[in-house]
């Protein structure tokens, strides 16, 4: 995709690759790998749903594998994310780490994860 961004626009947050608009969501999510709470990866992302399918799906192939391979897979979503930091996420390897620091630092920690979505 070519200079993928985001725009909000009557309440739906819509992708663009470069001008064309390629779809819209109602509630984004991403799917992060936390494994290492120095970077934080992104591995998914968009409407919430697609994102929970595919976090199910993960987790469940790599637990048969090795079980702590999956304890840092998690779904974060919300309705009111910042455009400039959504575009950051995907635009910037790493930078949905440093944002989750910044703003939901009890998901680095394994014993308060357990309460969340992971």
């Amino acid at each position: 995709m070519k200079n993928p961004h985001f725009r909000l626009q009557h309440g739906t947050i819509y992708l663009f690759d470069g001008v064309e608009m390629i779809t819209g969501y109602r509630r984004l999510a991403f799917g992060v790998d936390l494994s290492d709470p120095d970077s934080g990866t992104m591995m998914k992302y968009g409407e919430e749903e697609m994102v929970q399918a595919w976090h199910k799906e993960t987790v469940d192939k790599l637990t048969k594998v090795d079980p702590r391979w999956a304890k840092g897979i998690c779904v974060i979503a919300q309705d009111n994310w910042p455009i400039e930091e959504i575009d950051k996420f995907i635009n910037n390897t790493g930078y949905i780490g440093n944002w989750i620091k910044r703003n939901l630092p009890d998901l680095l920690t394994p014993s308060t994860r357990a309460n969340t979505p992971c």
